[in-house]
């Protein structure tokens, strides 16, 4: 079996399949090479796993026949990485010879190409109750507000959860860390949502890892590139340019948020986002390091909003930003100051609104036009 295969795009999959595999772990750190030579075609396929994900990637390549050969991913994207040249690949016994240029690697190959290739069979052969057109903007914009904690398996990763009622179709992503919640709502319609079985309950729910929603946004190669997931039982799948990539769901069932995200707000305001967000770092610098908590004061009858922290030994910091729109009522509570920076950075639009009640309660911030994400943030006790 011998190869000849551009450097660039052979890197691109050799990348993402070092992305996948698991190097830590013997069972999951090697990469299927599976040449492919026929008449309609001449490609070589790449193929890596975890415990829990399997990336396909194809490249354009010279092949004199069809072959099979696992070698360690590690070892070889290194040597591609330094390569300045096109790369050959042949395989020689038990070995497996890369060169390029005057650069020359030999490797020992390995026999659990069949265990992935079983692997990828089968999850070839999953049939989607549904697919759905995704965007960066779904993950990218609440990815921030998954749970660090990986005892709490269910809120490790972002839930998405397909509600249908009537005609109204609903996307929502939701991350939180029971402190907070992120949720970005998009309305679907055919054939950006599409029902391959009758769904009975009018919705659905999946959970993705993090390392799921890692590897989901770096196949978005531009920033308005939209893609098709296809949801199975068990596992989800996307198909795009030259790549297959699969990844099972985490089983168990995310907190309900409905009370939090549709709870009725009495007040709200309007401020610049730029402003506010300025303020709001300015307190952080004197905030204390482990509590970090921000005052945020409204007083309506001078038409601003005041962010001051204090700190025992430091010293106290104060600034405001003027409303937008005039406020009907004064209003106080302490948060998290890096839960509402993160919140500002993640919203795109001028202006941004912030929903509260008198009571200590949780604030709702979105932008000003199209409230698709929604940041909602408890008070500190």
């Amino acid at each position: 079996m011998l190869l000849k295969i551009r450097r660039a795009p052979l890197l691109k999959a050799l990348t993402r399949c070092c992305n996948i595999a698991d190097k830590k772990n013997h069972a999951f750190s090697y990469v299927a090479l599976h040449a492919i030579h026929n008449v309609n075609e001449m490609t070589l396929q790449l193929t890596s796993q975890d415990a829990n994900h399997i990336v396909t990637e194809y490249v354009e390549a010279e092949v004199t026949e069809s072959g099979v050969l696992c070698v360690p991913v590690g070892i070889l994207h290194a040597f591609v990485r330094k390569a300045k040249v096109d790369v050959n690949i042949e395989k020689i016994g038990n070995l497996c010879q890369v060169s390029a240029g005057n650069a020359i690697l030999k490797i020992n190959t390995v026999f659990n190409n069949n265990d992935i290739a079983s692997d990828l069979s089968e999850l070839q052969q999953l049939q989607p109750f549904a697919t759905l057109k995704i965007n960066r903007a779904m993950f990218e914009t609440i990815a921030f507000a998954m749970s660090q904690d990986e005892n709490r398996h269910t809120m490790h990763g972002i839930c998405i959860h397909i509600v249908t009622n009537n005609d109204i179709h609903e996307a929502r992503t939701i991350a939180t860390d029971a402190h907070r919640l992120a949720i970005y709502v998009t309305h679907v319609t055919p054939p950006d949502l599409i029902w391959n079985i009758k769904n009975v309950s009018g919705e659905t729910q999946v959970i993705l890892t993090k390392k799921t929603i890692t590897e989901i946004l770096k196949l978005f190669v531009e920033e308005a590139e939209e893609l098709l997931l296809c949801l199975c039982d068990k596992y989800v799948y996307i198909l795009v340019h030259q790549t297959k990539f699969y990844a099972k769901t985490i089983h168990g069932t995310f907190p309900k948020y409905d009370g939090i995200t549709q709870k009725y707000y009495h007040y709200h305001v309007e401020c610049n986002r730029e402003e506010l967000l300025d303020a709001v770092e300015c307190a952080a610098i004197i905030s204390e390091d482990k509590i970090r908590v921000v005052n945020l004061s409204l007083q309506h009858k001078q038409h601003i909003l005041k962010i001051s922290a204090l700190h025992y030994s430091a010293g106290f910091a104060e600034n405001s930003v003027f409303l937008l729109q005039p406020s009907e009522t004064d209003w106080q509570d302490s948060f998290n100051v890096k839960y509402i920076i993160d919140a500002m950075r993640h919203i795109k639009s001028d202006n941004v609104m912030i929903f509260f009640d008198t009571q200590s309660s949780q604030i709702k911030i979105t932008d000003s036009t199209t409230h698709a994400a929604q940041y909602i943030i408890m008070p500190m006790r």
